[in-house]
């Protein structure tokens, strides 16, 4: 049974207070042409703002903060992941090398070699009883969906769309705890690899307090992140011509 009107109102006010106008979110994802996927970030942005807000209102802790957490980890990986992914293949930098070059694997295929020659040599190809299968390598074109979260944040940042951002030479700024530093690459595109693997790791096994500790510090993290993620992504677009 749904809450009376009076209480839902209440709610409503409450989580929608202080999020922003429509307007912001059509600026903040102006960059993004494809109308359909616009309004699928839009609204998922939306959606994990007000849950936060709903959360928050209901003073979660425990299981009800453990879900919250997880939520916003959850939505706001998604978000980074679709941008990034319109970004470098469906939009603007799809033709470069660096992006191309993601497309391409070398693999190994096993070498052809006609029966009259290979008589000739069939006693070479063996090797402490094993036989041995000659392969050569060679290129050929990857599946767009194998290509990982991570691989595109390098992409995006040998492109120069992922920098620095100014917050994180603050000794005192939060950073996640256990990131895997990138050798060349500045924290936060490890920060956002790290948000991404754990979006896709999510566990139940972890004692409950440390579990909900870390992930309370990791939504903080995602959400604080995405400004300068799209920021970022616009200054670059506009450096380059392309807005």
């Amino acid at each position: 049974m749904p809450f009376g009107k009076e209480i839902r109102d209440s709610i409503l006010a409450y989580c929608m207070r202080d999020l922003p106008d429509e307007t912001w979110y059509e600026n903040a994802f102006d960059f993004v042409k494809d109308s359909a996927l616009k309004e699928r970030l839009i609204s998922e942005f939306k959606n994990a703002r007000f849950i936060y807000k709903m959360f928050e209102g209901l003073a979660a802790k425990d299981e009800l903060l453990l879900a919250e957490v997880k939520m916003q980890v959850l939505m706001y990986a998604s978000i980074f992941e679709a941008t990034i992914h319109y970004v470098l293949f469906d939009q603007y930098y799809k033709n470069t090398r660096i992006v191309q070059n993601l497309l391409t694997q070398k693999v190994n295929k096993p070498f052809s070699i006609p029966t009259s020659q290979l008589s000739a040599i069939n006693g070479l190809l063996f090797h402490d009883g094993k036989t041995i299968i000659p392969y050569f390598e060679t290129s050929q074109k990857r599946d767009i969906a194998k290509v990982r979260f991570d691989e595109k944040c390098i992409a995006a940042f040998q492109l120069g769309i992922l920098t620095e951002i100014p917050e994180q030479n603050d000794p005192t700024a939060d950073i996640l705890p256990d990131v895997k530093q990138i050798a060349g690459m500045p924290p936060f595109c490890a920060e956002l690899i790290r948000i991404y693997e754990v979006r896709n790791a999510i566990h139940l096994h972890a004692e409950l307090k440390k579990e909900i500790d870390y992930h309370l510090v990791l939504s903080k993290i995602a959400y604080r992140r995405m400004q300068p993620f799209l920021n970022q992504i616009r200054t670059k677009l506009n450096a380059d011509g392309l807005l």
